[in-house]
């Protein structure tokens, strides 16, 4: 929770712990606060309350955290209440910032408590965990931004100047340079380089042969180099050190 202004902070802890006695709340007063705390915790959903009219004139300072969040990795899709004494009557904030739900100054407590309530009691801390470690955030050759979950990626490939993503929902066509500087998808476990060009999920491979693999969406077969054998053979001595230790375990 980052609050500028203290008037509604005792209403906003009320209600969370009424709400969710299993909660814990992280309050800070500054924005380079907040930031810090989205860096170093796993926060599950976040309330920003700002008053930009100060004695000092215009504070922004908060607005900027706001704008920034989703620039966070992991927080693209992390619900954000915001309340502020500014009007949203375009829509700024909502479609923007995408935030979850937007109050004005003077705070209606009850619209609060009805509109924030039924998320804030469903929200599932471990499956909103698990879900915010398996994003990547890809741009495509138009430079719009798609949310992709890790699981729903079947294989992806990076040619001399063109890359593309393979999803249960289409093709993208993504610069070969962001798939490149994308570490995170390249070198995660859950994705085999079968050869030069192209990784494939693990699970999307139906069976492995010599010199292909075939994938259990379509008739898809990707070509199998010794790259791709020496991973493969490394994950099965993996599987089967862990069933030899467990056997040993239960013996």
């Amino acid at each position: 929770m980052f609050a500028t202004d203290e008037k509604y902070v005792s209403f906003y802890e009320g209600f969370i712990k009424k709400t969710r006695p299993d909660a814990r709340i992280l309050y800070c007063k500054t924005a380079s606060a907040a930031n810090q705390i989205l860096l170093r915790e796993w926060v599950d959903w976040i309330i920003v309350d700002l008053t930009t009219e100060t004695e000092h004139g215009m504070d922004t300072s908060g607005l900027d955290f706001l704008n920034g969040i989703r620039r966070i990795r992991g927080y693209f899709l992390v619900p954000v209440v915001f309340v502020c004494d500014l009007s949203d009557e375009n829509g700024h904030f909502k479609r923007d910032l995408h935030c979850y739900e937007v109050f004005q100054k003077p705070l209606n407590q009850k619209s609060f408590q009805d509109k924030v309530g039924p998320m804030l009691l469903h929200a599932d801390e471990r499956n909103l965990m698990k879900d915010i470690c398996a994003l990547h955030y890809i741009k495509d050759r138009n430079k719009a931004l798609h949310v992709m979950k890790e699981d729903e990626i079947i294989w992806f490939e990076l040619h001399s100047h063109n890359g593309h993503i393979v999803t249960m929902d289409g093709v993208y066509d993504v610069p070969v340079e962001a798939l490149r500087e994308n570490k995170e998808l390249l070198q995660s476990d859950q994705f085999i380089q079968a050869n030069r060009s192209d990784y494939v999920h693990r699970r999307q491979i139906r069976t492995i042969e010599p010199t292909k693999l075939k994938l259990k969406t379509g008739d898809k077969e990707i070509p199998l180099t010794g790259i791709g054998w020496n991973k493969i053979k490394s994950l099965l001595k993996d599987t089967n050190r862990r069933k030899n230790k467990k056997g040993k375990t239960s013996g």
